[in-house]
């Protein structure tokens, strides 16, 4: 008898897609104020999508973040570092963040609130709103990405456990239609 393959990696639910992405875009406006201020320059935030990207294992976003590192002007070796998890070649400064972009993952996105006040400490509320907006949004894609392949894998076998070619083909579904939930929840908190 053949053992039955399993899908390691993260994957979403329909809810569990819903509700991070509206935690994500409720925060994406502190990313573009940290941006606009200065906080946050390109290579730093393709720094955090790696490290996230690393712990959550999306060869989607490896690829495409690896390619965006690289035009961002960070050296090829740190890149392959930051997909190995090794931080040490990263700058100093960002250091903090990396870590706890690595935390934060690896916490399933629920941070234990002592780290995300240090984190405040270190760069201040507008750069750590920013940092975790960053880290939401590369979350996101990154079990969307693993959410997909769960799809593929299953066709070849592997399961992911807790989930259903239903779930899984539900939460792929519901990504052209995920502005309409914000939309209506935006209208439903209102009244």
């Amino acid at each position: 008898m053949r053992e039955k393959k399993v899908f390691q990696k993260r994957i979403f639910s329909p809810a569990s897609f819903l509700k991070l992405f509206a935690e994500a875009m409720d925060r994406v406006g502190e990313l573009r104020s940290a941006r606009r201020a200065g906080l946050m320059d390109q290579a730093f935030l393709e720094r955090i999508m790696l490290a996230v990207t690393q712990v959550n294992g999306c060869r989607y976003c490896s690829y495409a973040h690896s390619k965006a590192a690289a035009a961002a002007g960070i050296p090829a070796d740190q890149v392959r570092a930051l997909l190995e998890g090794n931080l040490s070649t990263a700058p100093e400064d960002e250091l903090p963040a990396l870590f706890y972009a690595q935390y934060f993952a690896e916490s399933k996105g629920a941070p234990e609130p002592e780290m995300t006040c240090r984190l405040q400490e270190v760069y201040g509320a507008q750069k750590a709103g920013g940092i975790e907006a960053a880290i939401r949004m590369i979350t996101m894609g990154n079990m969307l990405g693993n959410t997909f392949d769960a799809l593929l894998a299953r066709f070849k076998g592997e399961s992911a456990p807790g989930s259903s070619i239903g779930k899984e083909i539900a939460t792929i579904l519901l990504v052209p239609f995920s502005p309409f939930y914000l939309l209506g929840r935006k209208l439903l908190v209102r009244r």
